[in-house]
This record gives C-alpha cells, structure tokens and sequence, in this order.
C-alpha cells in the first residue's frame, strides 16, 4: 500500500537534469519543513532531462492541514532516498501501472495530471496531482551530456578551467564587484562596522542576499538553528543548560536520535548490508541478466529494500543499471555495514559508485592537475602547501 502525499504537497521543484539521479524538494501544506528528495534513476520519457517546477491546484485557498492529517506523515523521512517509480506528466496514470513503463508527453495545452512515484524508508510514496500549474525550466539531453548541463562559473580568477567549454564564462570576464557594491564599502571602517556591505553585517546575517534558496528552504533552516540554539541553552525549566547535560527522559525525540546516531558512528560496528533485510529477497546473479534492460528493474528492487534500511546508492554516469546491479551483489552488500538502530530515524547512508569507478577517479585527477597547473602559471604555491 503507498503512501499519498496529495493532500499535503502544495509545491515542489524536481531535477532530473544529470544521468540516473532525481532530487528536489516538495513543499507541504501547513507546515515548514519540506521533503528532500535525492532519489536513483531517471524520470519517465516525457519529463527525462527536465528541471521544472509546480504548484497544486488551489495550493494557496487552505493553506493549512487538519492535525489528524498531519499525524499520518509521523515517522516519515524527510529526506527521502531510494529508486525512483514511474514519474510522469499524463492525461492517463493507472495506479497499478508498472514504474519501467515509459510514457509520451499528452499533445494538451496544460497536463492534466502529474503523477510522481518512488520507493523509500517509508516504503512506496505516490504524490498525484490533477491540473498542477508546472514551469519547465531547464532542460538537459541525458544522452549527450549524462554528466548533467554545462556548469556555471562564478569568475575567471578561481574557479577552474577558463578555457574548458563546460563553463559558460566567456574568456577574460571578471566579477562585477560594482554588483556587491564596489570597492567603496570597504574605505573606511569604524566601530559600528556601519560602513560594511550589508551581506557582511552579523545584524544581516540571516538575510540571503542573492536570494537563492526557496523561501521554504531558507525557513526550515531557521526554524532548525533556532530549536538547535534553544535545545542548547535551555532545559524543561528554562534554565541554562546544554542538552547532552540533561537526563535523558528530558531530551527531545531529535536530541535522542542525535546521541543513537553518535552511539553508533562511535561503536563503528553495524552488520552487513546483506543482514539487514527483513527476508530473502530472492535476486538474479548478476550474470544472469543480459541488457540493461532486464537489470534496471532487479536494481530497483535492491534499491527499494535498501531504502527502508536508510541506505541509497549514488549512480555515477560512466555505470551502467547492469554494472551498478553487480557493484550492489558483489560488492556493497557483502562489504559495507550500517546500523540496524538507525532504521526508521532520519539518517542516511549514502554510497557512490563513483568510488569504484576508474573513470571518475581519472577525471579527478585531470581536474586537480588542470587546476595545479593553472595555480603555479598565477605564481601561486602548491595546493599541499601549509598556509602559516
């Protein structure tokens, strides 16, 4: 049985825009706290390659949630990991529909339905929403460029590769310090700082001057410094005392998950990822599997049952559904641990087959050396020396 977030998720924006990966936030009705989102695999046909954003129907008459609704998102992960489903824009989504089925993008003028599916700790999650408003933003050929878009660059001075194509800078621009207000901040000081660019100020420090978080996104973070600042200076009876002083039928659940997690980090035991499972679950060698295609479902299925354990996988683009799948059964499963205690809290173990993958290893070699290179032409030291 899935778990609808249709009666809660009033917005979001999702990326899909490099190879086998999709991320984003959802945003929730009555609450702060948004869903993260860092899921393995790709979108359907229709949205593969896109960055777009969306709004539910009538997200802004109720902007709030009955309490007995808000109960049903208990335990739920906040961010959520593991492979996605069927992730689609379409006049017509049956719910049974197998999540490899591809579909087209409906030849209408506005989709009439946005019907997004993955797998996670809290197991099969459906987010269905019918006449959304959806911006398409951006979008990336997978197949060109897997690695994602071309990036962009801040300056020409410190960031690397000028003269590399993948940073849309054209050559000998510079930072428009005018933009941050000049040099003309900077003149005088006194004890006030009064003269300091606003985005320096300790007063302003809250404020993200660019504006480029989400206004939900900027909120959660506050709202998560301001009860870490509260936890830490006072106790039940608002008197002055750190949180890891107080007993412990005093902490809250998030100051308790905090110390299991530290606990257990601490211990460094944990058992195989293969022991974690709740029964077999029954899986094709890997030399069993011929074409990507008869892989990726199979890879699916790890991936959800890895989910529930708090664990996911990070897909590079030079690995392939099939070579992912034997890196899991060989590899990960039968070497890497995690904890059993951490099931059900908000920790997540993530690992990445980029640290396998020789490929990626030699384009980070070529990127550090690229950038040495660049470093001792400006006559500056090596990046190993010690800066005192």
């Amino acid at each position: 049985m899935a778990l609808r977030l249709n009666d809660f998720v009033v917005c979001g924006e999702i990326f899909n825009t490099s190879y086998y990966s999709v991320h984003g936030w959802l945003g929730l009705r009555g609450r702060d706290q948004i869903i993260q989102l860092q899921l393995t695999g790709n979108c359907a046909a229709d949205l593969a390659g896109w960055h777009f954003r969306f709004e539910a129907q009538g997200a802004k008459e109720d902007p709030r949630s009955s309490p007995a609704d808000l109960t049903q998102l208990n335990n739920f992960a906040w961010q959520q990991v593991g492979p996605t489903g069927l992730m689609t824009v379409t006049n017509d989504v049956d719910a049974e529909t197998p999540s490899n089925t591809v579909r087209k993008m409906p030849a209408v003028a506005a989709p009439a339905r946005l019907y997004l599916e993955w797998h996670s700790q809290n197991g099969r999650v459906v987010l269905d929403l019918i006449n959304p408003k959806i911006e398409l933003l951006e979008f990336n050929d997978l197949a060109a460029n897997p690695a994602g878009p071309p990036r962009h660059r801040a300056d020409t001075d410190d960031e690397l590769f000028d003269e590399d194509p993948a940073y849309e800078d054209g050559p000998g621009e510079e930072l428009d310090t005018a933009a941050l207000g000049g040099d003309a901040a900077w003149d005088e000081e006194d004890e006030d700082h009064d003269d300091e660019p606003s985005w320096l100020n300790e007063e302003n420090e809250e404020e993200d001057p660019f504006d480029l978080l989400p206004d939900s996104l900027k909120e959660q973070f506050d709202e998560a410094a301001s009860q870490t600042d509260r936890a830490l200076e006072l106790d039940q009876n608002g008197i002055e005392s750190p949180c890891w002083w107080a007993d412990d039928e005093d902490k809250s659940d998030a100051t308790r998950e905090l110390d299991l997690i530290d606990e257990c980090l601490e211990r460094g035991e944990g058992e195989r990822l293969s022991d974690l499972f709740d029964g077999p679950l029954r899986l094709p060698r890997p030399d069993q599997l011929s074409t990507d295609g008869e892989a990726e479902p199979v890879l699916k299925t790890l991936l959800a049952a890895l989910a529930r354990c708090g664990v996911s996988l990070a897909i590079c683009h030079h690995f392939t559904p099939r070579q992912a799948y034997r890196l899991l059964i060989e590899e990960i499963c039968v070497e890497e641990r995690a904890d059993r205690e951490l099931q059900g809290t908000q920790s997540v173990q993530t690992f990445m087959t980029s640290e396998y993958c020789r490929q990626c290893e030699e384009e980070f070699e070529r990127e550090y050396q690229e950038y040495e290179r660049r470093r001792k032409e400006r006559g500056e030291g090596s990046g190993d020396d010690i800066p005192f």
